[in-house]
This record gives C-alpha cells, sequence and structure tokens, in this order.
C-alpha cells in the first residue's frame, strides 16, 4: 500500500517534468517573410501581383501573419510563352499545428480539380553539399478554364518533406528544444495546347531550388536556434 501511494503520489508530477521536458516551444522567423528581398532571386525578377491574391487569402484563411506571395518572371525571357511564376511561402510555429494547409487541401476547397499528385526530386545545390537534391511534390490541377503546375515543400526544423505526414512526424519527435515549419511553394499557369506542362515543371523547380537557399539563409531559425540550449 505504502509503496503504491508513493506511486500515485509521484506519477503526476513525474508526467508533467517529462511532458515539459519533451514539449517542443514555438519559434519567430530571423527575418519577417514581408521583409523578402525579390533581388535575391538573381534569375528572376518581380512583377506586378494579382490584384485579387490579397483578396483570396487573409492571415485568418492562413492561419499564420507570417506569408509571401510574390510572382516572378525570368530575367532572361523566353521567346516562347511560358506562364506566370508565382512564389507562396507560409510559415507556422505551434507545436500542436496538424499541418492542414497543403495545396492538395486548398485548392480543392476553392473549387479546383487535382489531377495527378505524384513526387517530384529537385537539385538543390545552393543548401550546400549535405543537401544536394530534396524530393517534392507536384500537382497538376485545374481551376475553370486554367491549367496549374504546383510543386511543394515543407521545410521543418530544417528538414525537407514532400508531404504533411513525414512532418507532422518530425514536429512530434524528441530533440529539438524550438520547432516550426514552413510550406515554400511555387505555382507556374501552363494553359493546355499553349505551354508544355513538363517544361512548367522544370520552371518550378529553378524557382523554388533558388528560392530555398534565401529564405534558410535569411529568413528561418537556424539549427543552433532550433536545438537550444
Amino acid at each position: 500500500f505504502v509503496v503504491l501511494l508513493v506511486a500515485a503520489i509521484g506519477l503526476r508530477p513525474g508526467i508533467a517534468a517529462l511532458i515539459a521536458y519533451t514539449s517542443k516551444l514555438p519559434i519567430d522567423l530571423r527575418k519577417s517573410l514581408h521583409d523578402f528581398e525579390p533581388s535575391r532571386l538573381t534569375a528572376y525578377r518581380s512583377r506586378p501581383s494579382d490584384p485579387n491574391f490579397t483578396r483570396l487569402f487573409s492571415d485568418q484563411d492562413l492561419g499564420t501573419a507570417e506569408w509571401l506571395g510574390l510572382w516572378v518572371e525570368e530575367r532572361r525571357p523566353s521567346v516562347e510563352p511560358n506562364g506566370e511564376l508565382m512564389l507562396f511561402v507560409t510559415y507556422y510555429s505551434d507545436p500542436r499545428d496538424s499541418i492542414p494547409h497543403t495545396p492538395e487541401v486548398c485548392y480543392r476547397q476553392g473549387g479546383a480539380t487535382v489531377h495527378a499528385i505524384e513526387k517530384v526530386s529537385v537539385e538543390t545545390p545552393g543548401l550546400g553539399p549535405d543537401t544536394p537534391r530534396i524530393d517534392a511534390r507536384l500537382l497538376r490541377i485545374n481551376q475553370g478554364e486554367s491549367r496549374m503546375a504546383v510543386l511543394y515543400v515543407i521545410c521543418c526544423n530544417g528538414k525537407y518533406f514532400h508531404g504533411r505526414e513525414r512532418a507532422r512526424l518530425q514536429i512530434g519527435l524528441p530533440g529539438d528544444r524550438y520547432t516550426y515549419f514552413s510550406k515554400i511553394e511555387v505555382a507556374v499557369n501552363c494553359p493546355e495546347g499553349v505551354i508544355d506542362f513538363d517544361v512548367a515543371v522544370e520552371r518550378a523547380k529553378k524557382l523554388l531550388a533558388e528560392a530555398l537557399p534565401v529564405l534558410v539563409d535569411e529568413h528561418f531559425p537556424t539549427r543552433e536556434q532550433v536545438v537550444g540550449d
């Protein structure tokens, strides 16, 4: 009885201490996404944003005040029609977040049809020798009369995932003191019969590969900050 009584008394504070030890904390960006500098994308220049974009999305819709919607075009434009490029980035730092805002979910909720979802490899030399390539998720989407190639990856505590299931697991794993995740998405318009889908995908890969090092080097928390004391 005495042993059981002592165990019962110590159980609750012991569990509380374990939860406190293993629970992760939020962490802020080093530099806000609102201060992203398009000039850091050396192969691209910014172009006027779609005026409807700010009406389509809000902080409440996206679940975060830290997001970036940027329209760009190649500095060395092609003689062939190649469609608009959009870089869309969102940042979250809630350890209890279930990552609900992914393109295959949000586009469907907006009335679009997702015709195909696949994993693709993206060459990322700008991320350094330890990350020469990453896996990303590619969507083939039709929304009304328009067709789009949408490419995205989730960066969670400095690691890259092509789906939210693995990112959720990373958030829950013990070890790091802090946690964050960011969805980095590139969308390219490619009208049927006008712009080849595979060409649009290659353009999306190039923009994603150039944007990621800028985000990692200037905006996302460092690995040392995430590990904590």
